[in-house]
C-alpha cells in the first residue's frame, strides 16, 4: 500500500516530468530543485553500522515484526541481532554452521517469523527455530551454491534457487521439517525468488532475461 505522502511525492514528481516535457521552463526547474532536495532528506541513512559485522556481505533479512537482523556474511556463521530502537545492532548470536568449512549465502525470514532458512555455498539449506535460535534441519545439497531462499506465504514450502535450478521443500510442522522436495527449473541458474503476498504465485529470475511463474499449491509453471 502507498500512504498519503508517499502518494504525494509520486503526484509531485510526475508533475515535474510533465513540466520538462513541456519545455524545461523555470517552474520546471524549480520543481526539480524541490524534488532533489526531499529525495536527499528522505534517503538519507539513519545509522550506519561498520566494522562488527564481517566483510563482504551477502545477504541481510529484517524479521517480519522488525526486532531482529540476520547477516550473512563471509564469516562461517550468520549473525542475528535484535534492534534496539529500530537503529541499533544489541549483542549478536552466532548461527554455527552444519559444515564448520561452509558459508552462508542467502537468509530469509518465514512471513510468521517462526523460521530462519539460510542457503549454503555447497547447496545445502538449514532452518533455525527464530524464537530460541536452534537448528531444526539441515538438507544436503548439490554442491552448488545457494543463492537465494523464500517461504511461502503459508510458510508450507520454501524455495531454494542457486546454480542448479530451484528446489521446492514440503515443509510440515516442526518435526517434519523438508519431509520431501521437488527440483524444478533444473539447469538453470536462479538468483532470485520472490513470493507473492497472497501465497499463490512463485516469481523466479536468473541468468536469463526471463521471468519464470510458479503457482501452488503444486508449485508448477503457470
Amino acid at each position: 500500500d502507498v500512504c498519503s505522502s508517499d502518494l504525494d511525492a509520486l503526484l509531485f514528481a510526475a508533475e515535474v516530468v510533465r513540466l520538462e516535457q513541456d519545455g524545461g521552463s523555470a517552474a520546471a526547474i524549480q520543481a526539480r530543485q524541490i524534488l532533489e532536495q526531499e529525495s536527499a532528506v528522505t534517503l538519507r541513512p539513519k545509522r550506519v553500522w561498520t566494522g562488527s559485522v564481517g566483510s563482504n556481505i551477502h545477504a541481510l533479512a529484517f524479521s517480519p515484526d522488525g526486532k531482529w537482523l540476520a547477516i550473512v556474511s563471509d564469516q562461517p556463521e550468520v549473525l542475528v541481532s535484535p534492534i534496539r530502537d529500530g537503529l541499533t545492532l544489541a549483542e549478536k548470536v552466532p548461527l554455527k554452521l552444519g559444515d564448520p568449512d561452509g558459508r552462508a549465502w542467502s537468509v530469509a525470514f518465514a512471513p510468521d517469523g517462526s523460521l530462519l532458512a539460510i542457503g549454503e555455498d555447497d547447496g545445502s539449506v538449514e532452518v533455525w527455530d527464530a524464537r530460541q535460535w536452534s537448528r531444526l534441519s539441515r538438507w544436503s545439497g548439490s554442491g552448488r551454491t545457494v543463492r537465494t531462499v523464500a517461504f511461502s506465504a503459508d510458510r508450507r514450502a520454501l524455495f531454494a534457487g542457486g546454480d542448479d535450478g530451484v528446489r521446492v521443500w514440503s515443509l510440515g510442522e516442526m518435526s517434519t521439517l523438508g519431509h520431501s522436495s521437488a527440483l524444478v527449473l533444473g539447469g538453470a541458474d536462479i538468483n532470485s525468488v520472490g513470493v507473492s503476498p497472497n501465497g499463490r504465485f512463485a516469481a523466479i529470475a536468473g541468468d536469463v532475461p526471463d521471468i519464470r511463474i510458479l503457482e501452488g499449491p503444486q508449485w508448477t509453471a503457470s
